[in-house]
């Protein structure tokens, strides 16, 4: 069954792969993320301009809707160019960028709310931690 999720990233690209990996295990070779980015999305997301933001949950809606997307990610690593502070403050910006997130409210189509899933990529991008949120499939979020 094909899923699609959302991947609200940092543009530099240096955990992607490792994300990419990370998810396939997670939810099988079936599944699509798109991305939105900024350069340090966690930290645009915790700390950005109001209109930044706006946009970001503008097209995160669009993409929720038009591909029935249940799980949002909010993704930072270490060793950012955007966002460059140590691990255990990048950690806390993920987390502050998915409280920001989940005021959002987003909906999938049929009115549930999305989860926000936040996921940091480590320095040596050798692992993804998962700092807050649950994972749920297609089955489960249809139930």
């Amino acid at each position: 069954m094909e899923q699609y999720v959302l991947r609200l990233a940092c543009a530099d690209g240096k955990a992607a792969k490792i994300f990419f990996r990370w998810l396939e295990q997670h939810f099988g070779p079936n599944c699509y993320p798109d991305t939105l980015t900024n350069l340090g999305t966690d930290g645009v997301l915790a700390f950005g301009d109001l209109e930044v933001k706006a946009r970001m949950r503008d097209r995160a809606q669009q993409l929720i809707f038009g591909h029935e997307i249940t799980n949002v990610f909010v993704e930072g690593h270490g060793d950012c160019l955007g966002n460059q502070v140590e691990s255990d403050t990048h950690r806390q910006h993920v987390l502050q960028a998915c409280n920001v997130v989940e005021g959002w409210k987003l909906k999938t189509k049929a009115g549930r709310p999305v989860n926000v899933i936040g996921v940091y990529v480590s320095k040596r991008r050798e692992a993804v931690e998962v700092l807050c949120g649950h994972l749920a499939s297609a089955a489960t979020a249809a139930d």
